[in-house]
């Protein structure tokens, strides 16, 4: 079973790992390792990758940048020229827990488990929109969603409260009346 960490960061707080001096070319414009979502976006130019989410498309293929040992398997090219390689069976994907609070971190995590892009632009709502701009826009109903079920929680530990104190009035009562 293959188990694999995906990062859910946003361009501008991810850290990227250097290459080795010697794999870095004099006129190489990109010193560092290609990260998760950078391979998601420039996977293969092909119809079965356009609506694939970040985590299907992980979930579903292994990325590798040498040649495969012969397989039956399908075998695709992707546009940093790595190879794709379609699984027999899924891969479990990890990510970073987030929530709500967490804001932008938290909006642009669910675009990226949501909504298929092959562009970072994909995510933003115009020049200086914010992922939660861009996210209620594709999914309107989410707030509404949202207060339902704070409200449905809220009104739930009422109940909850209200029985616990009953049922401490009628103990009471019993053992008054005892």
């Amino acid at each position: 079973m293959t188990v694999k960490f995906l990062s859910t960061k946003p361009p501008t707080i991810r850290t990227r790992a250097i290459l080795p001096i010697y794999m870095i070319d004099e006129n190489d414009e990109n010193p560092y390792y290609d990260d998760t979502i950078m391979k998601y976006m420039l996977r293969p130019l092909l119809l079965e990758f356009d609506n694939l989410t970040y985590l299907q498309y992980f979930e579903k293929y292994s990325i590798s940048p040498s040649s495969p040992p012969s397989t039956p398997r399908q075998i695709f090219r992707d546009q940093l020229n790595n190879y794709v390689i379609k699984c027999s069976k899924e891969i479990i994907i990890r990510y970073r827990f987030l929530k709500i609070e967490d804001g932008e971190l938290y909006f642009y995590q669910q675009l990226l488990l949501n909504v298929p892009a092959r562009n970072k632009t994909d995510y933003q709502m115009g020049l200086n929109g914010t992922y939660r701009e861009k996210f209620l826009s594709i999914f309107p109903e989410f707030l509404n969603t949202l207060q339902n079920q704070i409200t449905n929680t809220h009104q739930s530990r009422i109940i909850n409260f209200n029985n616990q104190f009953i049922e401490t009035l009628n103990r009471l009562l019993q053992f008054f009346s005892d």
